[in-house]
């Protein structure tokens, strides 16, 4: 039986394939890398990212289920997809492909978390809103939440998300007007 991480995994394949038959449609500008060399640095990389232990792909489909357990958003197909072609490309421009190291893919992790997944996060805001004028039970079970979120991102080493986060938290506990977390 195919599970969400396989249909993506198959997905991102489908792209790179694309990718190899129509180089002109190679996500790096060519002023980078050419043409061939971009399809051998996405292979390369490719590799390397999904026979890795901390596999972005397993980091990213946990976290989807992780947020909709914690009822703060429900991540689509689209949004991991995107997101690991992301960590692929920003993988490929940013080191060797022989060289790359968990340092990397954390970085490209989290710069995709913040383009990809957290505008997502507002759509929680109001929820958020609605917490703190009704209920002090419903506001700490909120905040629980988003602590809970910024812990898990902080495990896997997204940092730069875990601080946006931590920015709304703190707002929060001091009263301070919170309109988005980006």
């Amino acid at each position: 039986m195919k599970t969400p991480y396989d249909d993506i995994y198959d997905e991102i394949k489908k792209w790179k394939d694309e990718v190899k038959e129509k180089p002109e449609n190679t996500p790096i500008p060519e002023r980078y890398y050419s043409k061939e060399q971009t399809i051998k640095h996405l292979e390369k990389i490719e590799k390397k990212l999904f026979s890795n232990k901390k596999d972005p792909l397993n980091s990213l489909v946990d976290l989807a289920k992780f947020l909709g357990k914690k009822n703060i958003i429900e991540l689509g197909y689209a949004q991991i997809v995107d997101s690991i072609k992301y960590v692929i490309c920003h993988c490929s421009l940013i080191s060797d492909p022989d060289n790359l190291d968990q340092e990397n893919i954390n970085e490209a992790l989290d710069e995709a978390f913040n383009a990809y997944i957290l505008p997502q996060f507002d759509s929680y805001m109001p929820k958020l809103r609605k917490a703190r004028i009704l209920e002090e039970d419903e506001e700490n079970k909120t905040i629980t939440a988003l602590t809970d979120v910024r812990d898990k991102l902080l495990n896997l080493k997204l940092t730069k998300s875990a601080a946006k986060i931590s920015a709304t938290l703190t707002k929060i506990e001091e009263n301070e007007e919170y309109q988005s977390f980006l």
